[in-house]
């Protein structure tokens, strides 16, 4: 009996050590390529089973040398994509340029229960040119199929220091190790920029006093290593800036250089990074050149007494006469003159060019620099010129803060694109200094139907709809309305095919208007089982799936803005009919009321009222959100598709 609990026990060990990947070191174990699935994640691909990047300064050339090592495994054939590597290398104007060496790879597979090995040849590796000062060197490994263990490790230099190598922790598949040790002399100042919510398992910052030998003396280093394990796949979804901004990574900006006299300062202060947009760029150059733009406004707006009348005119006018033609320029390549002459331009050259009349009317402005969302939040720590890429205007009139941008021809004053909305700007105040500015848009963006549904003896449903749009809901529904009637009429009839719709409606034509509002009538026919009748009285989904299906979310909610969605439905039922069932009550709130789905359905002799509204009472919610924001959406979806009402025809 003590022998075979022995031999059971020894198997279980066995076979418990064989189920786990081998997340320890770079060793390929059999555990590594028999399991091919990632049971934390059973979507996942592929997998980094271990990886450590190790970055120095190399005491002869004084490149930074980057050395990466991976053990990756592929799950199945979608994988497959990490079958192949491409590095980028950069040069620049003056020739300097990055380069490889030592690529080596090797990849494992089984064959008949045997561990079988394929080494990288030369001719597996390719360079080619991306653009003009980028080329990409490409791996392509041998022998790839579902199971496939690889292991590869190559080392980056690059002539860079003001761009010591960064690390990214976090990838589109999970990791269950990654490593990175950076090794900097203590006379090279970095920035060192965590980016990601995720939590280091290890972080040791120690000193190597012999790190790197400098002619005539020996350089002390600062040693730093950042250990996460067990890291989830970054999986985009809804509701989100780019993922850059939260793919968990370690980035450098050199800050200074401490030489033997003195420090010379590469990141510098705000106060001097705006005396340079003022001095050193075409935007600063086009705030202090003599114009005759104020010729430019026709007398009726220019004799406007009201501060704020004649700043919409104003607005107005040039959202009206110059169109924006794609280009985010905040601070180079802004010529007004152009603009005025062609008549189109950049986001820089039109509100410049708005700036500059606005101010020459006395209207207290500033200009307002920002990163839209899909360029990544701005780096607030130091100054980074390069993370922004928007110009907007922020005019304070009458005790009152409005945000301008004449780009779209759909926005009101005093309402910014969406693009803009990504948390925070930059006011730029020449005199006192610039400023961080919260981008935070008070008003709620609302989508609401609102109509009376009668249905008759003989199943038949009618009713007049009224759908009303406010904000950030309504641009869209706007632009594509006003650009082609007719496309968007038949692409409304298209998507609601259920039912018939006549008399289609736009009653606001005012295309800035804050409101679009469409009204038309819809008919349909009840569906008839024996001797009841079963109807939804929601016909138009919100919703058409819940927008949250991931198991956990590791980044925020973002919106843009708050928003509110409402019906508000009668139904008139004939008096042939017994109302016999109506939809259950619905109330789900957050704590603090930050976000609420409510749903009633009254019932009064022949008539059934239901109200429902889902609010979003804050822009931007933080992952420890995500799954009450999910249950919510959940309910949602389940009110819109079984708020059923059930007659009975009488006899």
């Amino acid at each position: 009996m003590k022998y075979t609990t022995l031999i059971l026990l020894l198997f279980f060990i066995t076979t418990n050590s064989q189920s786990k990947f081998n997340s320890e070191s770079f060793e390929v174990t059999k555990g590594d390529l028999e399991l091919n699935i990632f049971e934390k994640d059973s979507t996942a691909n592929a997998l980094v089973i271990y990886e450590v990047g190790e970055s120095d300064i190399n005491s002869r050339t004084l490149d930074i040398e980057t050395e990466v090592k991976k053990k990756i495994k592929i799950l199945n054939k979608n994988g497959f994509d990490y079958g192949k590597v491409s590095i980028a290398l950069f040069e620049d104007y003056d020739g300097d340029k990055e380069s490889i060496k030592n690529i080596k790879a090797t990849v494992y597979n089984l064959n008949d229960g045997k561990i079988e090995k394929t080494k990288l040849k030369r001719t597996s590796i390719f360079e080619e040119d991306v653009s003009e000062r980028v080329k990409a060197v490409k791996i392509v490994f041998p022998k790839i199929k579902e199971g496939s263990v690889v292991v590869y490790s190559y080392t980056k230099v690059s002539p860079f220091l003001y761009k010591y190598k960064g690390w990214e922790f976090q990838d589109e598949i999970p990791k269950l190790y990654s490593e990175y040790n950076a090794s900097i002399p203590s006379h090279l100042e970095y920035h060192a920029k965590l980016v990601g919510d995720l939590e280091f398992t290890t972080k040791e910052i120690t000193e190597d006093p012999y790190c790197t030998r400098i002619p005539g003396s020996n350089a002390i280093c600062n040693v730093s290593k950042y250990v996460i394990k067990n890291i989830p796949a970054f999986i985009e979804e809804d509701y989100m800036t780019t993922k850059d901004n939260y793919l968990s990574r370690i980035e450098y900006e050199l800050k200074s250089i401490k030489g033997y006299r003195e420090t010379k300062h590469i990141t510098q202060t705000w106060q001097i990074v705006d005396s340079k947009i003022l001095t050193e760029t075409s935007l600063g150059r086009e705030l202090y050149q003599t114009n005759d733009y104020r010729n430019l406004i026709p007398e009726a707006i220019a004799s406007t007494v009201d501060t704020l009348e004649k700043a919409e005119k104003i607005f107005k006018f040039v959202q009206d006469n110059y169109k924006w033609n794609g280009g985010k320029n905040a601070f180079e390549n802004i010529s007004t003159k152009y603009l005025v002459e062609n008549k189109t331009g950049n986001a820089g050259d039109i509100n410049t060019l708005l700036y500059l009349l606005l101010n020459e009317f006395e209207i207290d402005v500033q200009l307002l620099i920002l990163s839209t969302r899909e360029n990544g939040f701005a780096t607030v720590l130091y100054p980074v010129l390069s993370d922004f890429n928007y110009l907007i205007i922020k005019a304070e009139i009458d005790g009152k803060t409005y945000l301008l941008d004449a780009t779209n021809t759909y926005v009101s004053f005093g309402e910014i694109p969406f693009r803009c909305l990504n948390q925070y700007g930059r006011v730029l105040n020449f005199a006192k200094g610039s400023s961080w500015y919260e981008l935070n848009i008070e008003d709620t963006s609302l989508r609401q139907y609102s109509y009376v549904l009668n249905i008759d003896k003989d199943q038949n449903v009618t009713a007049s709809i009224d759908f009303e749009t406010t904000g950030y809901h309504a641009l869209p529904i706007k632009e594509s309305y006003f650009e082609d009637e007719e496309k968007f009429i038949n692409a409304v009839k298209n998507e609601f095919n259920f039912v018939t719709i006549s008399n289609f409606e736009v009653p606001i034509k005012d295309k800035t208007s804050k409101k679009f509002i469409t009204k038309f009538d819809v008919q349909n026919t009840a569906e008839l089982i024996g001797n009841n009748v079963y109807f939804n009285p929601i016909l138009f989904k919100f919703f058409k799936k819940n927008p949250f299906r991931l198991q956990q979310r590791s980044y925020p909610i973002d919106f843009g803005y708050k928003d509110t969605y409402i019906y508000k439905i009668k139904v008139n039922v004939d008096e042939s009919y017994n109302i016999l069932e109506i939809p259950e009550n619905t109330n789900l709130v957050l704590p603090g009321r930050e976000a609420a789905v409510l749903f009633s359905a009254q019932k009064t002799n022949n008539e059934v009222l239901l109200y429902f509204k889902l609010s979003f009472n804050r822009a931007t919610y933080a992952p420890n959100y995500y799954e009450a924001l999910k249950e919510i959406m959940s309910k949602v979806i389940d009110i819109q598709n079984n708020a059923l009402i059930v007659l009975e025809k009488k006899q």
